[in-house]
């Protein structure tokens, strides 16, 4: 178990696309084994920005939505929470 000053970090990953979770899973397993994941997907808001071809502030407002989910799921758990998002939202 990770004994830094952080303890077990809980991270919830925040992606745009299906294939996304799997490489970004992996990484963590091989540089950071003891940080414990969750992954909330909305495949929509690729879709959404190939069709918009920018970030909209509906698309921006979605991403603040799942983010605040992903932290109030925290909370309630006591878990330490990052949220590292997909680049197509950057």
């Amino acid at each position: 178990m990770d004994q830094t000053f952080w303890g077990v970090m809980q991270i919830t990953l925040i992606h745009a696309l299906r294939h996304s979770p799997p490489p970004i899973e992996a990484s963590f397993e091989r540089l950071w084994p003891d940080a414990r994941l969750r992954n909330i997907l909305d495949d929509g808001l690729s879709a959404d920005l190939a069709r918009e071809g920018k970030i909209t502030p509906a698309m921006t407002q979605r991403f603040l939505d799942l983010a605040a989910y992903a932290d109030a799921a925290a909370h309630d758990r006591g878990d330490r929470l990052a949220v590292a998002q997909c680049s197509s939202q950057s």
